[in-house]
């Protein structure tokens, strides 16, 4: 590297050699390396952190949030007082983006479970406008706990009021879902990927109509007010999750919902998990029950 300039100035003190100019622009080198090394650790030490939020987030949603809400209904006994169950650092989990996104799933995940236990016991298809509302009611009224249990009456009335605002959401949930689906219904009696994909696009307006109703409706009766773009988009994404979960889970082999566990099982792998692992889940189900069946082939001839 060389320092050039008109004019003489040979005996200028400004005047730089190339070993000082070289040797400047090697420490800058230098600390640009630096620099992007430390850059580098830093956006690996951030995605591994929001990673670990995200699952964090799924375990609050499928497993703390259910067991608090029950055990606030159980400590409505007098003499009964059950600690709620949080996280160490649960509330950096509730604040953060991915903490309330894996909230999310967790929360379709357990939605999800519910609607197939439903439709397990009475018969209906698991993504059917009353199998779903009935799960939903389930979900606010007895799954969901109440932010701030003040009083006995407080929370009765609270879990009431969820019960009718999630029945409702999953019913729409159920119903537009079925609508979109229906419309749809040459085009899924084709390949196996059509199905999905047409099963998806119906989980995901029936689920994104459940979360609409669900944010105004909760908001007009608890504020007098619409509810605010934030908590709008949070129960979109939310019923968006939970209505493509519910309508894809089983349709790759139907016959897996054939049994309430394996609903159960499946719903969960599907939602909690996301498309990756739902995927070899379903591959190896396959695969057994392929396994099953030919094993039982000779027999049967």
């Amino acid at each position: 590297m060389t320092v050039q300039s008109t004019g003489d100035l040979t005996n200028s003190p400004i005047a730089f050699s190339d070993a000082t100019a070289n040797h400047t622009a090697n420490v800058f080198h230098g600390a640009g390396d630096a620099f992007r090394d430390e850059a580098h650790q830093g956006v690996l030490a951030s995605i591994g952190k929001q990673a670990k939020l995200l699952g964090e987030g799924v375990v609050t949603g499928a497993v703390l949030n259910p067991i608090n809400a029950v055990s606030q209904l159980v400590d409505l006994v007098p003499g009964v007082n059950l600690p709620k169950l949080e996280l160490s650092n649960q509330e950096d989990v509730n604040n953060s983006w991915a903490g309330k996104i894996g909230a999310l799933a967790g929360t379709a995940a357990d939605f999800v479970l519910t609607a197939g236990a439903v439709g397990a016991v009475t018969g209906l298809e698991s993504s059917s406008a009353i199998a779903m509302g009935t799960s939903g009611a389930i979900e606010g009224g007895l799954l969901t706990p109440t932010v701030d249990p003040t009083s006995n009456g407080n929370l009765v009335v609270d879990r009431l009021e969820n019960a009718a605002i999630t029945g409702t959401a999953g019913a729409v949930m159920g119903a537009v879902a079925g609508k979109v689906e229906d419309s749809f219904a040459d085009t899924a009696e084709e390949s196996m990927t059509e199905k999905v994909k047409v099963k998806a696009l119906a989980g995901a307006a029936g689920g994104s109509a459940s979360g609409a109703v669900r944010a105004e409706t909760k908001s007009i009766l608890q504020t007098g007010e619409l509810a605010s773009a934030k908590d709008l988009a949070y129960q979109l994404a939310g019923g968006a999750m939970a209505g493509v979960a519910a309508k894809v889970q089983g349709t790759v082999n139907p016959s897996i919902n054939d049994t309430v566990t394996g609903r159960m099982a499946t719903s969960s792998i599907a939602s909690a998990t996301g498309g990756a692992a739902g995927d070899a889940a379903q591959a190896e189900v396959l695969k057994k029950q392929k396994l099953a069946a030919d094993a039982q082939a000779p027999k049967q001839a």
